[in-house]
């Protein structure tokens, strides 16, 4: 299909015949940016990790306005907000179930008061990095994996799409980003 010719009488597709980018890629472009492989692999070059980026790619900053925003829009309870994340994420990756104890509503709380929090702290440098260091820690002792985080991510942002009315492309990506900035 031809393009749209601008002012200068180059091709271009307009924004709004451009597919949206699925959740899973906008997430894996953002933490792909910056996290690093541990430990190389010894092996062929094909089953090597793709190379670390350049020192220079960072993520982009935090929005915090953005975030709080759209917390502050959430229509449905805690519970159902938390409930709908889980069965996201356990839908998308069953195995993970087992890391979770039966009764989820301790869970959700938690998972509700971490996500308000993050937002509350995205202003806040030195208390949002505290915050989610010990966070990190935390799920280590779970033996959460970075292979985990995609399918976590993906849950977090449809959960955010199914119960903030109106979420914006911007709050999404500031939604995307704050989460890629949490698990590095």
């Amino acid at each position: 299909e031809a393009g749209v010719l601008n002012q200068r009488g180059l091709s271009f597709t307009p924004y709004a015949k451009l597919r949206p980018m699925t959740l899973s890629k906008r997430l894996n472009r953002i933490m792909h940016q910056v996290h690093q492989p541990r430990h190389a692999q010894a092996g062929p070059p094909w089953q090597q990790p793709p190379k670390p980026p350049a020192p220079q790619q960072q993520l982009p900053p935090l929005s915090p306005d953005l975030l709080g925003a759209s917390i502050a829009r959430i229509t449905a309870t805690p519970q159902r907000v938390a409930g709908d994340f889980y069965g996201y994420l356990f839908a998308a990756e069953p195995s993970l179930r087992a890391m979770f104890p039966p009764q989820m509503d301790k869970q959700n709380d938690r998972l509700f008061r971490a996500l308000t929090r993050i937002a509350l702290l995205a202003s806040n440098v030195t208390l949002l990095t505290e915050y989610l260091t010990q966070l990190g820690a935390d799920h280590r002792k779970y033996n959460v994996q970075f292979e985990h985080y995609e399918a976590v991510g993906v849950a977090l942002l449809r959960t955010l799409q199914r119960h903030v009315p109106n979420l914006s492309e911007d709050e999404l990506s500031a939604w995307t980003v704050a989460y890629a900035t949490a698990a590095n």
